[in-house]
């Protein structure tokens, strides 16, 4: 396989809870950035310190 046909890597999340209602909200949450629709306001991992940790991006 060629670098330029290397798929891109898929990521998941998996959160753990009681009834899914502090999941649901994350995910709604990142999901919101992610299209644009709020801002990454406090998230820590979006901050300037944080870009060259190599997390994938919340689009992923």
């Amino acid at each position: 396989m060629s670098p330029s046909s290397t798929p891109d890597p898929s990521y998941g999340v998996w959160l753990i809870g009681a009834r899914g209602s502090v999941a649901t909200t994350a995910v709604a949450g990142c999901a919101a950035v992610a299209a644009g629709l709020h801002p990454a306001t406090g998230m820590v991992t979006e901050t300037p310190p944080f870009t060259e940790a190599g997390l994938p991006p919340l689009g992923s």
